[in-house]
């Protein structure tokens, strides 16, 4: 129990009831102090305090004071004699609990393993519910050692039915290949090798011997590496991992009911031991805790794709426009009074009508003056935007384009809501057509233009025909696709399959939210 109490806490969880007080009856001095402290503390935390220290000394002052005795009392109180076994027995009585028995911390246990382990495993959250379960059964917990043991026990259970559980859900080849990932090159060499006498000359020869990074290669160490500086070759080696993990077959509902926070254990667990270890562990453990691994990574290489997506279309715009804005200002100065320089050239144009340009306007407005504002203007027109196109679509198909065949091949996107599934159409339309040598889209394609594509993009995706005919060029719709596509993903409008960050919203909700709706609706 915590030490310190705030005055507002006091009153909330130690105000004696006048139900309380009536309870009291004519005890007195320290037996009615220390009746009055056992009844409110079994009222909090459904059990007795294991001893008298226990109790914070704040406590014991705010209830003596309403219980009419000296503070001092309580250290006068009996823990060991027959008094205080009298007043734990009147208790329960008065509250309608029993003593717990071996058949009920049992089944405390079965619960622990089946409602709140797949959910939790920290220490302190587990003995609140093992508490809390007490108190809803009109229980007394057992003390706070043995509740410790019990809870130790139900999640060594607990793993065990995992472990085993998890075996029977996956295919005998998923289990070789999750074992392959803890071989390495050198051992599949000296699998390979004929046997070789002990002692011969030649079994040194023989069999390689391991050395610096050969110790550590394995598919495994490969797995738990982390991407490196976002770029084109951090991503392809990101898109072989999520291929390899796919290859695994690992069983869509290999973990039901298991909570992110839970399986977070296991994988971490697998991260940081070393190949010779896992091998160690019994078979259901070592699979189970390859399997979680693989499984999370799995979230996080695709978390992970869909960010340096992100990224990359963001620094492709970024660089572009950074780039024409410095070849722009460098080629002009922003020109002062503009709107005085448009009443002289005004003001000379109607009172010279008929002179000359060079003799009438450059008189008040010089020829290089005028020069800089044209530029300035071309500077905020459609040229700068053209421009910001041209290098944005140079720097995509001479790059960054060799990643859009394998990232759409191994990313699915998809939307809940109406309004963007032409982003969802674009994107199916660019991954038909992504290998295609076509300058242009062929006509009978549907292609969603006004949802996808930018206003001020349009004339460069939709080229117009000296006829009329309108044709879309395919790599700059590809650009546009692209930028669009990440708006929306960073707003979850459309999300990822197998993804964790960028995952479907609907999973946002609790698995039993359906069924406890009313007990979430309470809690919030």
């Amino acid at each position: 129990m915590k030490r310190q109490w705030e005055n507002e806490e006091l009153i909330e969880h130690w105000m004696l009831s006048a139900w309380d007080l009536a309870q009291l009856g004519n005890k007195t001095g320290a037996t009615r102090l220390g009746f009055a402290i056992l009844l409110k503390f079994f009222q909090r935390a459904g059990r007795f305090p294991t001893f008298k220290n226990e109790v914070p000394g704040v406590v014991i002052t705010f209830v003596a004071t309403q219980a009419g005795v000296p503070a001092e009392a309580y250290l006068q109180y009996d823990w060991q004699g027959r008094t205080i076994k009298d007043h734990r027995a009147e208790i329960r009585k008065l509250l309608d609990f029993r003593e717990s028995t071996v058949a009920d911390a049992e089944q405390m246990k079965q619960w622990l393993m089946a409602e709140v382990l797949p959910q939790e495993h920290q220490d302190e959250r587990l003995r609140e519910e093992a508490y809390a379960w007490f108190r809803r059964e009109h229980l007394e917990a057992p003390t706070s050692d043995r509740l410790t043991r019990l809870i130790r026990s139900a999640a060594h259970g607990f793993e065990q039915q995992l472990y085993e559980a998890t075996l029977a859900r996956l295919p005998e080849a998923t289990q070789a290949a999750l074992e392959a990932l803890l071989s390495t090159g050198v051992e599949a060499l000296q699998e390979e090798s004929p046997e070789v006498p002990p002692g011969t000359p030649e079994e040194s020869a023989t069999l390689p011997q391991p050395s610096g990074e050969e110790e550590i290669t394995n598919p495994l160490h490969h797995l738990r590496m982390d991407p490196g500086r976002v770029g084109l070759a951090t991503m392809l080696e990101e898109m072989a991992k999520l291929r390899l993990i796919r290859e695994l077959k690992l069983p869509t509902d290999l973990f039901p009911n298991l909570s992110r926070k839970v399986l977070t254990v296991y994988r971490n667990r697998a991260s940081i031991e070393e190949p010779s270890r896992l091998r160690a562990h019994p078979k259901a453990k070592r699979l189970t805790l390859l399997a979680v691994l693989c499984f999370m990574r799995a979230q996080e290489i695709t978390d992970g794709l869909v960010e340096l997506l992100i990224q990359i279309v963001h620094k492709i715009d970024v660089r572009a426009e950074k780039r024409v804005e410095e070849e722009f200002a460098s080629e002009f100065k922003r020109i002062a009074n503009k709107e005085g320089i448009l009443y002289r050239i005004a003001e000379a144009s109607v009172e010279h009508p008929d002179e000359p340009v060079r003799k009438v306007i450059f008189e008040v407005a010089s020829e290089k003056l005028l020069r800089d504002l044209i530029k300035e203007y071309k500077a905020k027109s459609p040229a700068f935007h053209r421009q910001v196109h041209l290098i944005m679509r140079a720097s995509y198909s001479h790059h960054y384009r060799r990643m859009v065949p394998e990232l759409l091949d191994i990313l699915d996107f998809r939307s809940n809501n109406e309004l963007y599934r032409p982003v969802i159409r674009a994107m199916q339309l660019v991954k038909d057509y992504v290998r295609s040598p076509r300058q242009y889209y062929p006509d009978h394609e549907i292609i969603p233009i006004k949802e996808v594509v930018a206003a001020k993009w349009r004339e460069f995706v939709v080229e117009k025909e000296d006829d009329g005919t309108e044709k879309v060029n395919r790599l700059n719709y590809e650009v546009c696709v692209l930028t669009a596509l990440r708006e929306k993903v960073r707003v979850r409008e459309i999300w990822i399959v197998g993804a964790n960050r960028f995952r479907n919203p609907d999973d946002d909700l609790p698995t039993d939210f359906s069924q406890k709706r009313g007990n979430y609706s309470e809690g919030s």
